[in-house]
């Protein structure tokens, strides 16, 4: 091991030039004696008698005293350092710099991402001219992922800017130990953030790397939050009213009262009031009456002085103009009548009519909803077809025939989810039970009490089947004799009889509007109306979107390609609303926002960093906003010498003022 002695702020050395002013002084006032003539010594007998020599031996030990005060008091401002080096070892540190959000924000004193680039400013000026930098901010970014030397880590830490992106300690101690892979020295390694993004009290560090937390202190612990939004159905409306929900969080442990939520619809802007919110996180919901637009877009927010970044939530989402349902029957079926009596009047709905013979397997890629309508039997081909579209988000209804053909249904079944149509029934029975909690009927039966011994008016049947369910089928409704007669498969509907009336007395009641209504529904593939910001995001699309689109941001264009019904987000993308174009057309919207993961308690992460300092590897120390006091952080992490020069100081100080006391 070698020992070098280094200075932080090696530029003060010019001050020990002050050194000479004591010497010059004290040649000035070199004392000449002379000869005095007095005629009675006997006064003088008391005083006791001083040598020239003991004189001198006196005034140069008083002049030392000054030198070495005013030389040690500048090596304390100077911070000398020992470090031990290894021969032929480089001196490498690691800053990990959080740029985060949170960052931009005031801390104790002052902007806390400032500060952390001028802390990592003066550890990289504490290193020896030779020394290499390794710099990480959350953006990853690949010119950072080499050793920097002094004067370009300077310049690339002054160029750090907040970014959108959260990054887990795990991430960053990876990226830190894929850096250092098969190197032959042991790094420095510094952490500068808030720890806001601080998930655990121990941390898996398998390279046993020593870790300094440097911390940046918030202001304070008080926080509100917008945490996300969303709807309970998942089928927007055209006009009316919708309740949007949305999660507010209190992070700080007071009671805040009168806090105003605001909500922008399209420009146009209302507004609640929550009269306290108690710590912790509350569900809300906020009506808005719908625009008469086919893009909606939002804005949740609230007044908060603390965090800003999360004080608002993004949203938005399309209205489809139409939906489209495929009805495939046989001219002779009286099922189409039926179909076109729910759906007719309703301009939302596009019905198509086909005979088994003339399907057109591309226009069943565009449909909604696909009913089997009372086929005997089903060609091999869209057993197969109708497997991969559900698959792809479609939904199939399938209403048996008169004469089912079991065989042809039963290998159906291997396609469709396991569920299989069994022996045929002409014993009348009627509906017996609906599961009405089910999400299927969500937002279809208001809640009311049924008086006792009165039967629900439900459907009878005339001409039924028996469903044997899969295991992972779901039974809906019953018949009175407890078997099945709706049973959920793989987005398949099977029931257990047809419409017709030689089936069933369904066209006359008004069960069957839900029922066709509710599949269609389903069918309707809606994307999240809001993400939030981060690495390896992926955007859900409408299943029509087949190969590439466009993410359309202001005037800004961002070329996507689309693989199973997602997309990667572009790394590049800001807070904001975002379109989905194919051919010039929206097909789709969504809203970009920041990542909450750092709007946690304040007090809950420094309690978690407590914890982590008590494990192996792993040091702390607090920045503030004040540049010496850090410096002498630093010194006091590589072995400064500045304290014990201080205390020199002091005591050659002392001593010079104890020998101008002694008199000799």
């Amino acid at each position: 091991m070698n020992l070098s002695l280094t200075f932080l702020y090696p530029s003060i050395l010019w001050a020990l030039l002050f050194a000479v002013i004591p010497v010059i002084l004290h040649l000035l006032n070199l004392r000449k004696f002379k000869t005095v003539y007095f005629s009675n010594v006997d006064l003088l007998q008391s005083i006791k008698e001083e040598t020239n020599k003991t004189r001198n031996i006196k005034n140069w030990l008083i002049l030392l005293f000054r030198v070495l005060f005013l030389v040690f008091l500048v090596f304390a401002f100077a911070f000398p350092v020992w470090k031990e080096q290894k021969i032929k070892q480089e001196e490498v540190v690691s800053l990990y710099i959080d740029n985060s959000l949170s960052m931009d924000a005031n801390g104790i004193e002052g902007n806390k991402l400032e500060n952390a680039k001028a802390f990592a400013d003066q550890i990289i000026k504490s290193l020896s001219p030779n020394g290499k930098v390794h710099l990480i901010t959350n953006d990853f970014d690949g010119n950072h992922q080499i050793e920097l030397n002094k004067f370009k880590a300077q310049e690339e830490v002054s160029k750090i800017q907040p970014s959108a992106i959260s990054r887990s300690f795990d991430n960053i101690l990876d990226r830190q130990s894929l850096f250092f892979q098969n190197k032959n020295y042991q790094p420095q390694i510094f952490w500068i953030s808030d720890f806001q993004q601080l998930a655990h009290n121990k941390m898996h560090n398998p390279d046993s790397f020593d870790i300094n937390l440097s911390l940046l202190r918030s202001v304070t612990a008080a926080n509100i939050s917008i945490d996300s939004v969303w709807f309970e159905s998942p089928v927007r409306k055209k006009r009316g009213t919708e309740a949007l929900q949305f999660k507010i969080t209190n992070h700080g442990e007071e009671l805040i009262k009168n806090i105003k939520v605001s909500l922008k619809i399209n420009n146009r802007i209302n507004a609640i009031s929550i009269d306290q919110l108690s710590h912790g996180t509350h569900k809300k919901v906020f009506e808005y009456q719908v625009p008469n637009d086919t893009l909606i877009e939002g804005e949740i927010s609230i007044q908060d002085e603390n965090l800003l970044f999360d004080n608002k939530m993004l949203f938005s989402y399309i209205i489809p103009k139409q939906q489209k349902v495929y009805l495939i029957t046989s001219k002779q079926n009286n099922i189409k009548a039926i179909v076109q009596k729910v759906f007719g009047a309703d301009s939302s709905v596009v019905l198509t009519t086909s005979s088994p013979a003339n399907i057109d397997f591309n226009e069943l890629n565009y449909q909604d909803l696909i009913i089997l309508g009372e086929l005997n039997e089903v060609s091999q081909s869209l057993i197969v077809e109708l497997e991969k579209l559900t698959k792809s988000g479609k939904v199939v209804a399938v209403f048996p025939g008169n004469n089912i053909n079991i065989d042809n249904y039963q290998n159906a079944s291997v396609f469709w989810g396991g569920s299989k149509f069994e022996t045929k029934d002409t014993s009348r029975v009627e509906i017996g039970s609906i599961l009405k909690e089910h999400s299927f009927f969500a937002g279809v039966f208001e809640p009311k009490e049924i008086r006792e011994n009165k039967k629900e008016a439900f459907p009878s049947l005339s001409l039924h089947y028996s469903i044997a369910p899969s295991e992972r089928a779901e039974s809906i409704i019953f018949k009175e004799n407890g078997t099945p007669f709706l049973v959920a498969s793989n987005n398949f509907y099977l029931f257990a009889s047809g419409l017709s009336k030689e089936h069933s007395n369904f066209a006359q009641k008004a069960l069957i509007v839900p029922l066709l209504y509710q599949m269609l529904f389903k069918a309707i593939h809606t994307t999240p109306i809001q993400y939030f910001i981060s690495p390896g995001s992926q955007i859900h699309t409408p299943n029509q979107v087949r190969k590439s689109a466009f993410l359309l941001y202001g005037q800004q264009q961002f070329k996507v390609r689309i693989q199973h019904n997602h997309c990667a987000l572009p790394p590049e993308a800001n807070e904001g609303h975002y379109k989905l174009m194919v051919n010039n057309a929206a097909v789709s919207a969504f809203s970009l926002n920041q990542t909450r993961e750092e709007s946690k308690t304040i007090q809950n992460q420094i309690n978690l960093l407590n914890e982590l300092e008590k494990s192996p590897h792993f040091s702390s120390l607090e920045i503030s906003g004040n540049q010496s006091s850090n410096s002498s952080s630093i010194a006091n992490q590589n072995g400064s010498l500045w304290l014990n020069c201080l205390i020199f100081a002091l005591i050659f100080l002392f001593l010079e003022m104890i020998f101008i006391r002694i008199k000799f």
